[in-house]
């Protein structure tokens, strides 16, 4: 992965990437395959708690590997589908992902 720094020609080409019509077309698929729901917590967009934290949340695409990056069309056991709340926690501290690899793993068998 690139660095964040927001002057980096790479940055910036992957966050135009992010935010195009190629790219929702991928969440799309990634969305409606994982049940529009966050495959670490079982979040859904349905959903609603009663401390309203929910309405914070958001699907969000996550890349598990991103030597895919710009061919996730053709990898889309890659890619898994994530509340902003887990991919925030993920991408904070790497190591948080083995919290969420058991999980993860496991639905993601779970749908093939």
């Amino acid at each position: 992965m690139f660095k964040t720094d927001k002057s980096d020609p790479e940055y910036k080409r992957y966050t135009k990437y992010i935010a195009s019509k190629e790219f929702k077309k991928i969440k799309d698929i990634v969305f409606e395959r994982d049940n529009y729901s966050c495959v670490a917590c079982g979040w859904s967009i349905n959903e609603y708690d009663e401390n309203k934290k929910s309405m914070k949340r958001t699907l969000q695409c996550h890349h598990k590997d991103y030597s895919v990056l710009y061919d996730e069309i053709n990898h889309l056991d890659c890619m898994s589908t994530l509340c902003s709340v887990c991919h925030r926690a993920i991408h904070a501290a790497p190591s948080n992902i083995h919290r969420f690899k058991k999980s993860l793993d496991n639905k993601l068998n779970d749908k093939q």
